[in-house]
């Protein structure tokens, strides 16, 4: 019952501050975009995995976007730029942990060694 209680609690706590509302809310779009529309297809827990990282990304770099493309902080501009931050940021993160990436920079690192 105490759990419940909890729940309850931290939702009201997340319903009553706007800003938080619409930072989850475009965190969760954009990291779900970020995963729907990824080119491989991969295990379910690492989707999830990934989702779950975009949604921290967009929730906490939302107001250094803001602040660096000096807009306003109204609702509107933290669900963009928090949905925008999570979506770059799963991208990111798929881009360089990718294997290719990974290929890539390990065929440099050999060539750089064959010169020496």
């Amino acid at each position: 019952m105490e759990r419940v209680s909890s729940m309850f609690e931290t939702l009201s706590l997340i319903l009553s501050h706007p800003i938080l509302l619409a930072k989850i809310i475009g965190a969760v779009l954009g990291s779900s975009i970020a995963v729907i529309f990824q080119p491989d297809h991969d295990t379910p827990t690492r989707l999830l995995a990934r989702f779950v990282i975009g949604v921290v990304i967009g929730v906490v770099f939302s107001p250094v976007v803001l602040d660096w493309f000096k807009l306003a902080h109204v609702w509107d501009y933290w669900l963009a730029a928090s949905t925008g931050c999570g979506a770059t940021g799963v991208l990111i993160m798929q881009i360089i942990f990718s294997k290719r990436v990974y290929d890539a920079l390990e065929t440099r690192a050999q060539d750089k060694l064959d010169k020496r």
